[in-house]
């Protein structure tokens, strides 16, 4: 099962997938405060990280504590927190960093899209273009941050899609491979 899931009464696992968007959203704030890159030199206590977020401290430090619940944090023995190796792979300057991802797949312009997938499965037809009045190519080439963002985030997880990939098939007959 996904999210931890298994084993749970069939109301607490069905809670727990309803809710579980919050995660992804609470990661990309993480992502777009930019958190694991003030982190990176250390620990810092929720007011120090407001203060250089320029963000609200309290609303920081309900943040922290989500993000600590998460295991993307830990809080240390005076309050300050510090990332776990979990959270060092959203900082930007580490190689393979998944801060491009966290961005991307929750960016307002995909989420827009995604809110539509029950109409996407009742007519069969793409919705994105209904959304965005064209289709997501032609979004991408018009809107050169949504297209920088999606490159980034196609990259930052390459490796990981490649792994799987090759546990999955044997390619060793294969000359080229294009996605």
């Amino acid at each position: 099962m996904v999210l931890g899931t298994e084993g749970l009464p069939p109301r607490e696992a069905a809670w727990r997938l309803v809710t579980a968007s919050w995660i992804s959203h609470a990661v990309r704030a993480m992502a777009v405060l930019g958190l694991a890159d003030q982190l990176a030199n250390g620990p810092l206590t929720a007011g120090e990280l407001a203060a250089a977020i320029d963000a609200d401290p309290v609303a920081t430090a309900d943040l922290l504590r989500a993000l600590a619940g998460l295991g993307l944090l830990q809080h240390d023995e005076v309050g300050r927190a510090r990332l776990t190796p979990v959270g060092e792979v959203l900082r930007a300057d580490v190689p393979g960093s998944l801060r491009p991802a966290a961005l991307a797949i929750m960016a307002p312009f995909a989420e827009q899209a995604r809110h539509e997938l029950a109409e996407a499965v009742r007519t069969g037809a793409a919705v994105f273009p209904r959304v965005h009045g064209q289709g997501f190519w032609e979004y991408l080439a018009a809107h050169p941050e949504a297209d920088a963002l999606f490159d980034a985030a196609m990259t930052s997880g390459a490796d990981m899609r490649a792994r799987a990939l090759l546990a999955t098939r044997d390619l060793a007959g294969l000359g080229t491979l294009v996605d």
